[in-house]
């Protein structure tokens, strides 16, 4: 395994692997996403957001990786995967362009956490040992009920978190999955300025929202992650109206 450091970030490289670069910042995402479980300051709470601050990072690398394995089965070539406090993109190229590849390449991601939460809820609820149920009569002989592990309380958050992402990735605005899917079945039968205007708009309300959420959610002691980039979808709203093709009178 090779390392290298470049714009505040890590690439690590192995074999023929694509490359994967960490930026620095990815540390306020994990930091932010679980505070409702250290802010107590217990060992239990450090123990579980210990473990599911690295479960996030593996949730988005599933996420760019399943991106990138989808491109390379379908014979185009990836460049880099990036990871950063915005989650993160898969750049890939090709000679062969079609949109029933960007297609495919494009769902992968969302469909590898839809799997992952899946699969953590099923562990969670299949391995959960049972709480000790305590009887009056039994007080004095068996000891009262614990709480669940924390890797369990780590599993279910986790799975959680991964259900939620596919979620978010489809919401229609750049630059998510949804965005991206939306501005080309849109490209496709109106244009690209039209393309850029709808997702745009729409992207730029789903961003209000969000925001509002965030504050809320910050009032309430708990910080909720908040894509996608208003100032992204804005632009690009104002490019697709100021190019928009006007009829002539």
């Amino acid at each position: 395994m090779k390392f290298s450091h470049y714009d505040d970030g890590v690439e690590l490289s192995l074999g023929n692997a694509p490359p994967v670069w960490i930026h620095g910042s990815i540390i306020i995402l994990v930091t932010a996403l679980t505070f409702p479980i250290w802010y107590k300051f217990s060992s239990r709470g450090f123990a579980t957001a210990s473990v599911v601050a690295i479960g996030i990072v593996l949730s988005i690398f599933i996420h760019e990786a399943a991106h990138a394995w989808a491109a390379i089965k379908l014979g185009h070539r990836v460049v880099l995967i990036r990871l950063h406090v915005r989650g993160g993109e898969t750049l890939w190229e090709t000679n062969r362009y079609s949109r029933r590849d960007d297609y495919l390449v494009t769902f992968a991601g969302p469909l590898a956490n839809l799997c992952a939460g899946i699969i953590g809820l099923v562990l969670y609820y299949v391995f959960l040992p049972d709480p000790v149920s305590v009887g009056t009569d039994q007080l004095w002989h068996r000891p009262p009920p614990t709480s669940r592990p924390f890797i369990f309380a780590a599993i279910f958050w986790l799975s959680n978190f991964n259900l939620v992402l596919t979620v978010i990735n489809l919401l229609p605005a750049y630059p998510l999955d949804g965005g991206h899917i939306l501005h080309n079945v849109l490209e496709t039968r109106y244009g690209i300025h039209r393309a850029l205007f709808w997702t745009g708009l729409a992207g730029t309300i789903l961003a209000v929202i969000s925001k509002l959420i965030f504050v809320v959610s910050i009032m309430g002691g708990v910080v909720i992650w908040s894509p996608p980039n208003f100032q992204v979808n804005y632009n690009a709203m104002q490019a697709g109206r100021q190019k928009w093709p006007r009829r002539v009178t």
